[in-house]
């Protein structure tokens, strides 16, 4: 079973996570969003997308066959920490 390598755009690729997708239960794009939303805790999966080199990977095929690790964005757009106040030290 592949192992493909995701992390969150605008975070360093070093802090994702390498989540095996197996290709016979993972048959569409939809599944996949599913999936590596769990493993991120992205609550709403239909906003995810996924990248390499700022390509959009638009197949389950090309994400699971990347070499490199895959950029996850939301709405198109890379994570951004929650806006508001600086939390206790």
């Amino acid at each position: 079973m592949p192992s493909v390598q995701f992390y969150l755009l605008g975070q360093d690729p070093s802090t994702g996570h390498e989540i095996e997708v197996n290709s016979s239960e993972i048959s569409d794009y939809d599944s996949l969003r599913h999936l590596v939303a769990g493993y991120f805790a992205v609550l709403e999966p239909s906003e995810i997308d996924f990248s390499v080199d700022n390509n959009t990977l638009e197949d389950v095929s090309e994400v699971i066959n990347s070499q490199q690790p895959v950029a996850i964005t939301i709405d198109g757009k890379q994570v951004r920490d929650v806006p508001g106040p600086a939390g206790f030290p």
